[in-house]
C-alpha cells in the first residue's frame, strides 16, 4: 500500500439518487478498486488534536498550510469477501495541505503498536520509509500535545482509472457518522450520530495533477457543485456545539 504521496482532492456533497447515478456512469470508464469490491468497506478514524483543537481551527480559518493526525482501520462490508491482509493492519497518517496540494505520510501498524505511537511512544516500523513517518508522528504527538478527539465513521465506494488515468481515484462516502467517547483504538467504537444527513454522500475526485475533462464533463452534467468540507472539522463542531460552519447542502429528496 502507498505510504507516501500528493495529490490534489476536489469534494462534492451529492444526494444519494445523484450519486447512484454519477457513480453508475463513472463505472463505464474506470473500474472497482480492489479494496472496495462491489460492496464497499467501512473506514474508521481516529482523529488527534491539540488541547485548544488547533488543528481544527486551522481548518476555520483557512490557513494554507495545516494539517492533522488520524488513525485509521478498515472494514468489509461483506462478509464474504474479506480485505486483504495488507489492509486489516492500522494506518497512522498524517495529512496536511500546502496551498491547494494534499500530501499524506502514512505507517501501517497493529492496532496496539499504532495506539502507541499516537500516545507519543517510539515504535518499530517496517522499513526505514515507514520508521521516518513513525519519528515524526512522535514528535507531533509530543509538540502539540495531541490527544484524542473524535471518531469518524462511514461506508466507501471507491473507483480507480484505467491505463490512461492511472492516478485518478474517485470515492463516494455515505452514512456519515462521528462519536467523541471511548477514543481508544483497541475498544469497541462510541455510540455514532450522523454529522450530515444519511440522504447524503461526499463524492472525493483525487488527482496527482490536472482532473481528466471526460470527468469534468460528467460532474458537470450531473449538476455537482464544488464544496469545501472537512469530515473532522463538520464532526466536531457537532459533537462541541461550535457554530463555525454552514453547510450548503442539496435539497432533501
Amino acid at each position: 500500500m502507498i505510504t507516501d504521496f500528493r495529490r490534489y482532492e476536489f469534494k462534492y456533497i451529492l444526494t444519494l439518487p445523484q450519486a447512484d447515478a454519477l457513480r453508475a456512469e463513472l463505472a463505464a470508464h474506470m473500474d472497482i478498486d480492489p479494496y472496495s469490491g462491489p460492496k464497499g468497506y467501512w473506514i474508521n478514524s481516529l482523529y488527534y488534536d491539540s488541547p485548544d483543537l488547533e488543528f481544527f481551527w486551522a481548518k476555520i480559518d483557512g490557513l494554507r498550510f495545516r494539517r492533522k493526525l488520524r488513525l485509521r482501520r478498515y472494514e468489509s462490508a461483506d462478509p464474504a469477501l474479506p480485505l486483504p491482509e495488507s489492509a486489516r493492519t492500522v494506518a497512522v497518517e498524517i495529512k496536511q495541505r500546502v496551498e491547494q496540494i494534499v500530501e499524506k505520510r502514512r505507517v501501517f501498524l497493529n492496532t496496539r503498536q499504532a495506539a502507541q505511537l499516537c500516545q507519543g511512544a517510539s515504535v518499530p516500523a517496517m522499513d526505514r520509509q515507514g520508521q521516518a513517518v513513525a519519528n515524526e508522528i512522535v514528535h507531533l504527538v509530543q509538540d502539540k500535545q495531541l490527544a484524542p478527539t473524535c471518531w469518524v465513521r462511514y461506508h466507501r465506494h471507491a473507483l480507480v482509472g484505467r491505463a490512461e488515468n492511472p492516478d485518478l481515484r474517485i470515492t463516494f462516502d455515505t452514512e456519515l457518522s462521528s462519536g467523541i467517547g471511548r477514543l481508544d483504538p483497541e475498544q469497541p467504537l462510541p455510540d455514532m450520530d450522523y454529522f450530515l444527513p444519511p440522504d447524503r454522500c461526499i463524492l472525493e475526485v483525487k488527482v496527482t495533477n490536472t482532473m481528466p475533462l471526460w470527468v469534468q464533463h460528467i460532474l458537470q452534467r450531473h449538476q455537482c457543485q464544488l464544496q469545501r468540507i472537512s469530515k473532522y472539522c463538520t464532526s466536531i463542531a457537532q459533537q462541541k456545539n461550535i457554530a463555525v460552519l454552514e453547510r450548503d447542502l442539496p435539497p432533501a429528496c
